[in-house]
């Protein structure tokens, strides 16, 4: 987001001139004056994965082991072309 208004202080148009992502996915992000493009890394989902595999170590002396929590991209409009192009 701080690039965003960086961005507007030197009067870049996002996503005309820059296309902008962040790395994580959040509530300022989902909200910011031109939504911006991240990854949803669900960490609900991996805090729960590693409380989960804790607890094997723990109490079943379990070898570590790998998880894959599976992520994405958001797409918003500061990533959109189409948007650039047509002027919104």
């Amino acid at each position: 987001v701080g690039a965003s208004f960086a961005a507007e202080k030197h009067a870049f148009e996002i996503p005309g001139q820059l296309l902008l992502a962040a790395g994580s996915d959040g509530t300022i992000t989902r909200q910011a004056r031109i939504p911006i493009s991240a990854l949803n890394l669900y960490p609900e989902k991996l805090g729960h994965e590693a409380v989960a595999m804790l607890i094997d170590r723990i109490e079943q002396n379990i070898e570590p082991r790998q998880v894959t929590v599976p992520g994405n991209v958001q797409v918003r409009a500061s990533t959109d072309r189409g948007r650039a192009a047509s002027g919104a």
